[in-house]
């Protein structure tokens, strides 16, 4: 049994607001009882609700049912009322990206990586996380909650601590609305006591009213850093288990998965396997102007095709070697030219370049006042760590080449150059 599912969700979620509420409504119930019905119905209504069978079995059934009802006033919208209170409340706040950004927070997340964390927390933040803010707090909702899905079947005891930091949020959004319904309440007694009781004996009721307001106003001055938490949780959860997570989400979030990926590079490499084999040759073997003309023509309509790996640290298709030690791949220009002309650095690779066919220009240091040199067929160059370079198409050259890159799996794998 899962604990935070079972008993977080159900206790802390639902029938602790809804008991709350309840009483409330049953305090309500027996006043109006005590000032408007006769001394039979007063006496019906005690008996029932000092009978322990029939209170336990209302706090359950009825308590349940109202947290229910709470639940389904959404979290997303107390959240919402926090930030614009909290920026109300203290003024020098209403610019911070926390305040100003729909859940997640993508701002507030990117900047407490890059101050606070090591430059890998933040490379897996950019690369995972930050591209799948929509500005849509529900639809960065789904997200979220697939992170959770993904970190429960992972590892069970990273996913207690996101699924209880969840637990406690849905718990403070349900009180939250319970008490908004206890101060209208609250109200309705304030007058039915002034009317039918005594003006004197409204000051109860009316504190109750004001102990209410009391905890709305500060839930609504907390609730956004509770949420904060919430997020913090499960991105810390999804970065404790980035290789199970790095399987399952591709770096453009606008792209095809990557299991779709590895299976269109595996139908490349089949495909090129059965048109050599159909030579009829003694020991049939792939050659290259048959895989690089199988890469351009699957580049047309999915242009992450237009680099292969054969080794490293991700799996990419079928007959890949996966280690930690080295990487292979094959790239094609001008197709690979957008993400090969990208300026970045690899902080704890050595990369190599080997060209087999065509001219390419490698670029290296920076934009303004580098140095580039143009490879033809035959050439390479060791590009050492954390060098800053980018490869683009020298005079519109169809060239091929082959990279080799060591440490694979160490992060920061890519930095931005």
């Amino acid at each position: 049994m899962d604990l935070p599912k079972s008993g977080a969700r159900g206790f802390f979620e639902i029938l602790m607001p809804g008991v709350f509420l309840l009483l409330n409504l049953l305090g309500t119930f027996g006043l109006l009882m005590a000032t408007l019905a006769d001394e039979p119905q007063q006496k019906a209504a005690r008996e029932f609700l000092i009978d322990p069978a029939y209170a336990l079995a209302l706090i359950l059934s009825l308590g349940y049912l109202l947290g229910v009802v709470l639940r389904l006033f959404r979290t997303q919208r107390l959240d919402d009322w926090s930030g614009w209170f909290i920026g109300l409340a203290k003024p020098e706040l209403r610019g911070e990206s926390f305040i100003t950004e729909p859940f997640f927070y993508n701002g507030w997340m990117r900047k407490k990586c890059k101050e606070r964390f090591d430059p890998s927390v933040g490379q897996f933040y950019e690369r995972y996380w930050a591209k799948r803010d929509t500005r849509n707090a529900f639809k960065n909702t789904s997200f979220f909650n697939l992170c959770k899905a993904l970190i429960n079947k992972a590892d069970p005891n990273s996913a207690r601590e996101a699924f209880a930091a969840e637990a406690m949020s849905r718990f403070v959004a349900g009180s939250c609305y319970a008490l908004w319904f206890a101060l209208l309440l609250a109200l309705v007694d304030t007058v039915v006591v002034c009317i039918f009781i005594s003006r004197h004996l409204t000051l109860l009721p009316l504190a109750m009213a004001l102990v209410y307001l009391l905890l709305i106003v500060r839930i609504l001055g907390e609730f956004r850093y509770l949420r904060c938490s919430e997020v913090d949780a499960v991105f810390g959860a999804c970065y404790a288990n980035r290789q199970y997570l790095q399987a399952h989400f591709s770096d453009d979030p606008t792209s095809v998965s990557a299991s779709e990926k590895r299976a269109a590079r595996k139908r490349i490499l089949e495909t090129v396997w059965n048109i050599s084999a159909e030579r009829g040759d003694e020991c049939p073997s792939v050659d290259l102007d048959t895989l690089v003309a199988g890469i351009r023509k699957s580049c047309t309509d999915s242009p992450f095709l237009s680099s292969l790996y054969f080794a490293g640290a991700d799996v990419d298709h079928s007959y890949f070697l996966k280690n930690d030690a080295i990487a292979v791949g094959l790239s094609v220009l001008p197709e690979d030219a957008e993400k090969a002309g990208h300026p970045k650095r690899h902080p704890h690779q050595v990369e190599v370049v080997f060209v087999l066919q065509g001219s390419l220009r490698l670029c290296l240091g920076k934009k303004a006042g580098g140095r580039s040199r143009v490879l033809t067929r035959g050439d390479h160059h060791v590009i050492e760590k954390g060098v800053r370079h980018w490869i683009t198409p020298h005079e519109d050259d169809r060239a091929v080449f082959v990279f080799v890159k060591t440490n694979p799996a160490e992060e920061p794998r890519i930095e931005d150059g």
